[in-house]
């Protein structure tokens, strides 16, 4: 096909898995493929994140998984487990519920 004048082409490479997934969402919306790329790379938005502040997310979830591990090797040893220590795995599922809502209510997204 000619090319227009003032027009930009651009070669672009896809696995098979990603080209049967571009098909398949074309057909969905009984477009062409190549209609169906160009239609998704300008008017399709892209969020991007930052996670820099996840790191003491994921210190309380590391932290809790300890925990749940020390109290597993516990009742597997000794076949019961203590109420003290289920009461300390509740209050650790707690704090990271209040720490994973403070954290999505504060993430913000850049518009790309």
């Amino acid at each position: 096909m000619p090319k227009k004048q003032g027009t930009k082409e651009k070669k672009v490479y896809y696995s098979p898995s990603e080209w049967e997934r571009i098909c398949k969402f074309a057909a969905m919306l009984n477009m062409r493929t190549g209609t169906y790329i160009k239609e998704i790379s300008l008017n399709a938005l892209i969020k991007k994140y930052d996670l820099s502040s996840a790191d003491k997310l994921s210190y309380s979830i590391n932290r809790y998984g300890n925990n749940l591990n020390q109290i597993a090797r516990i009742a597997n040893a000794t076949g019961s487990v203590l109420k003290p220590d289920i009461e300390s795995l509740q209050a650790d599922v707690a704090k990271i519920e209040r720490d994973v809502e403070r954290y999505l209510a504060q993430l913000e997204y850049e518009k790309l």
